[in-house]
């Protein structure tokens, strides 16, 4: 849900941006200034949404990693306490 919110604010920003009068009074520099700023926040959004997956998908093996490292370290490992609730 959170997604389709990103890719439809997304295309509504680039809209307004492109083909509205409202878009054509911004500057320039300011509509780059926009787009990368959306962009930056797809991007962060996708790479956030592939780690969690590979977490979900590796969740076990990375659980027994954690244990087998031990405190301090099994925290750095994934950035959490060691959790046993692997789905």
């Amino acid at each position: 849900m959170f997604g389709s919110l990103v890719v439809s604010t997304a295309l509504r920003i680039t809209y307004i941006l492109q083909n509205t009068e409202e878009g054509q009074r911004i500057s320039p520099k300011a509509k780059a200034t926009i787009a990368n700023f959306f962009t930056v926040g797809a991007g962060v959004f996708v790479l956030g949404f592939f780690v969690w997956n590979l977490d979900n998908i590796f969740c076990r093996q990375l659980t027994h990693w954690k244990v087998a490292l031990g405190w301090p370290a099994g925290f750095f490992l994934e950035g959490t306490f060691i959790q046993f609730n692997c789905a």
